[in-house]
């Protein structure tokens, strides 16, 4: 099947009640277990939800492990609870499907899955974590 370039605004359970007029679009898909969308919602999107039943992980990895494209740029996915924060990271760095941008009021985060080289200036802001081979990394020098 061939991929439509243009983007598709999905969101992930009470994502729904952002989402639907936020941005100017309807999303095409709620994906969860809809215990947190609002009611006017789930009335409004009705055709457009897609539950999920089982609890053993968050809406935002429902919604990851259902969504085919060829890459996925997620908003506002970690909310204010730090819970949800390491839940969004954990659920990162184990999805095998497309890549998947995280974008934040002030942060980009994303799971380099190759060697990286960061060409960086005085007083950027950058952290590493859960590498398993620093050496693979590089900092303002060219590639290899």
């Amino acid at each position: 099947m061939p991929w439509s370039l243009r983007p598709i605004l999905l969101t992930a359970d009470g994502g729904a009640d952002t989402g639907d007029g936020h941005w100017g679009f309807m999303p095409e898909r709620v994906i969860g277990d809809l215990d947190s969308i609002s009611g006017e919602a789930r009335s409004r999107l009705a055709d457009r939800l897609v539950h999920v039943a089982e609890q053993e992980s968050t809406d935002f990895e429902k919604a990851l492990s259902r969504i085919e494209a060829p890459f996925i740029l997620a908003t506002a996915v970690a909310g204010a609870r730090i819970d949800h924060g390491f839940a969004v990271l954990n659920t990162l760095v184990r999805h095998r499907g497309p890549p998947c941008l995280l974008i934040g009021p002030d942060d980009v985060v994303f799971h380099a899955l190759r060697p990286l080289d960061l060409y960086l200036t005085a007083g950027d802001r950058v952290s590493l974590s859960m590498a398993r081979n620093f050496s693979e990394l590089s900092f303002g020098r060219q590639p290899r």
